[in-house]
Parts: C-alpha cells; structure tokens; sequence
C-alpha cells in the first residue's frame, strides 16, 4: 500500500509520500526495491499515485512532460473509469494558480488538502500531525531523533511549519513501525524557484531497527548490533528527476531515478563510502549530495592512504587534494574567506595574505596530507610539484621526519646535490636514525667527501648492529 499526503498553501504546494510497495502476496523491500510515488513531470505538474502499481504505471504511461496540469488531470480521470482500475492519483499544479486534484473511479475533484492510500496510515499520520507538542513525535525511550530539511525558497513561516508538521508526522509513522504497509523514505516534493522539484534531508536517530527488513538482500547493510547503533539517511532530491539516498552506516547508496518511465525506480550500489557516492552523483547528474556528513579532512586523507598502499598514486593524489581544499576553509579567521578553496598554504597565502589561523588538529592531518602527496607526485614524476609539498609538510612541522627525508630524496632527484646534502645533515641533526645517516653518507659519497661520507657511516653502525662493518683501514 502506500501514503500520500498533499496541502496547498498560500504560496506553494507540499506533497510527501513514502517508497513501500506490497504485492498481493509480497512485501518487497522497501529501502531497495521501493519506488518514490510522486513524480514530477515538469515545472509546473506533479503526479502522485497510491494503489496497484501495475495500474499506476498505465496511468503514468499515458503522460509526457509537455502535457498541462488539466490535459493530465483528464487523461487520468479517462482511465480511473476502466471497469476493476484500482488506483488513486493526486495531481498538482503550478500554472496561473497553485491547485490539487484527487482523480478516482471517474472523478476529478478540486481539493486544498488530500491523502491517498492506507486508511489506517493516514489515520496514524494526522495523529502525530495534530499533536499540540511537536517534541512529542518520536517520543520514545528508546530512541533519539535529529532531522535537518531543506526548506523552500522564499516560503511563509506558515508553509515553512506546515512542510516541517507534515515531514515528521510521515516519518513518525514510517518510524513507529506500527503501519506495516507504509515504511521506506520519506520523499518530500514542494515548489522551490518556481518549480517543483524533490526535497533533501539528513535524518539521524537511534532506535532499534527491524535489520530483516532493511536487509532482504543479504549483507548489502552490515550494520552490526543496530539495537544500539545511530542509523542515518543522507537524502538529496536532484531537479525533478532523481532522489539520491546515503546510509553511511551500511555503505549503502541508492539512486531513485527515471529509468525509461516516468516512475523513480531504485538502483543499489552497496559498499560505497559518503565520498565515493557523492562523486558517483557529481558526475552523474552534475550536482552533489545536500549534506556533508562524512567528508571531513581526515577521510579524503585516509581513503588516500588506502589507495597509495594498491600505489594507485594519481587517484591518492585526487582525495589528498580534496581534502587540503576542505581543510583550506578552515584557515582563515574571515567567515567572508572561509569559502575559498585551496590546494596548498602557498596559494592561500599569495591570495589572502599572512596571517593564516589554522586549527591545532588540523595542523598534524595536513602535514602528513602535504607528504603523502609528495610522495605520489614524486612517484609519478612531477618532482617540481613533489618538492613543494615536501616543504609545505615542514612549514608545518619542519621537524618531521618523513619529509625530511623526501626533501632530501628530492633535491637529490633535481641534480642538486649541495641541497640534499643539506637537507640531509638538517634531518640527521634532528633525527639520529640509521636511514638518514646512511642517506647523508651516500650523497657525500657521490660528492667525493669520503671522510664525511665514512663519519656518518660509522655513526649508523653504532646505531644498527646488522650493518655490515667498515674494514679496518691499515
């Protein structure tokens, strides 16, 4: 079954619907195998259906994006007086005047408010709607509840209420788990810019979690114990033609989208990371998720880490490059600055000027960032670019050990051997390690100081016993 609720406002119209569909002797999933129930068909009509799919999508069939609200209004009502047509339509409209039409068994009413579908939801969903104390809608013991949405674009307090009411009370019902024919995701749709396009939200909550129904394909959502874990949606409505959803707990994305009918249908990509998602959709649909919740520095730089280990450097490079430009909004004491994005402290500094502000924690993250991406471009062979990450590492921490090492490494790859050997002797000073004592007495040795060269040798075999040792000289 299902449950659409529409209002008509004073400026706009708000549709929300849930994503469960139920055959006659099947439930099927409804996170992976559910549909959107609303689809928008062009900026001005939005079409809304509740009951057998089979029918609605012969109703739906019927449509085409160049068709107006009352050409739709009509086509539909034709087809609702077919002798055992069993489905209910909602169609908005956007035109000269904001208007709703319920259309069923023949007739096309005009209506400021609506629902379609289960009785027994909708019965549940005006419950929690109505409620005087709207804290009171996930009231529970054993849950907790966070919920961000997008509002539309110059709406009245009124409507802007009336959006939030209507979104939690379906999510509330969604959330009780007590209506067994309405579950899924909530997909709000409104008018935003003059159009109708799909709504996005993040909602975090913990609750106990009913993981048979939220994992009828086996091992696509490895939650663990989800009696006690957070469990988030990261939903994102792209135009009119996509609704894109991220549960970072399960690695789980699913893409709703038009896919040769005017229905949203679901496609499941399992084990993908926030970041990995978000840039399937960018370059997908040219536009990225609503919400950043798992996309912070840190992340770019660990799935770096990841890649360089398989010494996939260029893809290495493109995170640890990311994530120097989200951290760059974050150096400047200037909110009017802090949109600006960075690829390094040189270029930030060169555009805004001294002094930067970074924070303390990010201090450590973007020295070894700055290094990690030395080392791909070395191993790629920009060993220009390599050598100034290398110093961005020590502007950072001119004490830390690996650049030093790769500075060294580095100026030694350019020919510029006097540098090294600086460079070099710079690092021993800081560092007694057997790896840059040896390293100093190789370029000493290319340079033909061998006393040097013997000095530092010497001074590794004190510290590294498995070093075979020098001949005595006679």
């Amino acid at each position: 079954m299902s449950l659409v609720v529409a209002n008509k406002t004073d400026d706009g119209i708000i549709l929300v619907c849930d994503t469960k569909i139920t055959y006659k002797h099947d439930d099927l999933n409804p996170y992976l195998a559910g549909v959107v129930k609303i689809t928008v068909l062009n900026d001005h009509c939005a079409v809304a259906f509740a009951g057998d799919l089979g029918h609605a999508k012969r109703g739906l069939g019927r449509l085409s994006a160049d068709q107006t609200a009352i050409q739709v209004v009509e086509s539909l009502r034709d087809l609702s007086t077919d002798s055992g047509f069993n489905a209910t339509f909602i169609v908005a409209s956007y035109e000269s005047q904001c208007q709703l039409f319920r259309i069923r068994d023949g007739q096309a009413d005009e209506v400021a408010s609506v629902w379609i579908g289960d009785q027994e939801a909708f019965q549940a969903y005006q419950a929690f709607f109505t409620e005087s104390d709207k804290s009171d809608l996930h009231a529970n013991t054993e849950s907790t509840f966070l919920q961000v949405i997008q509002m539309p674009e110059e709406c009245s307090p009124e409507t802007g209420s009336l959006y939030s009411r209507m979104f939690a009370a379906l999510r509330a019902v969604i959330d009780s788990q007590v209506i067994k024919s309405v579950s899924g995701f909530v997909v709000p749709v409104f008018i935003h810019k003059k159009a109708f396009v799909i709504g996005s939200y993040f909602s975090l909550f913990r609750r106990p979690l009913l993981i048979s129904e939220l994992t009828a394909t086996k091992g696509v959502v490895p939650f663990g114990d989800a009696s006690t874990g957070t469990f988030s949606v990261n939903a994102t409505g792209i135009g009119r033609d996509h609704f894109v959803v991220h549960i970072d707990q399960g690695q789980l994305g699913i893409i709703f989208s038009k896919q040769g009918s005017l229905l949203l249908d679901p496609e499941v990509l399992s084990n993908i990371d926030e970041i990995d998602f978000a840039a399937t959709i960018a370059s997908r649909f040219g536009s990225v998720p609503a919400f950043a919740i798992s996309n912070s520095p840190g992340h770019y730089f660990r799935k770096a880490e990841s890649h360089l280990r398989s010494y996939a450097f260029d893809l290495a490079e493109s995170f640890l490059t990311e994530g120097v430009r989200v951290s760059s909004k974050s150096w400047k004491a200037e909110p009017k600055d802090r949109e600006k994005r960075y690829d390094s402290l040189s270029a930030c500094l060169e555009d805004l000027g001294p002094p930067l502000s970074l924070p303390q924690e990010e201090v450590r993250n973007l020295t070894y960032a700055f290094y990690l991406r030395g080392v791909c471009r070395f191993a790629t062979g920009r060993i220009t670019l390599a050598l100034q990450d290398f110093r961005e590492s020590l502007t950072l921490d001119e004490t830390f050990y690996n650049s030093m090492v790769w500075l060294t490494r580095t100026h030694r790859e350019m020919g510029n051997l006097d540098l090294a050997v600086e460079a070099a002797k710079r690092c021993c000073e800081k560092h007694n390690r057997c790896e840059a004592l040896q390293l100093c007495s190789q370029l000493l040795l290319e340079m033909n100081r061998h006393e040097e060269a013997i000095e530092y040798l010497q001074q590794s075999l004190t510290l590294d016993s498995n070093i075979t040792k020098l001949p005595e000289s006679k």
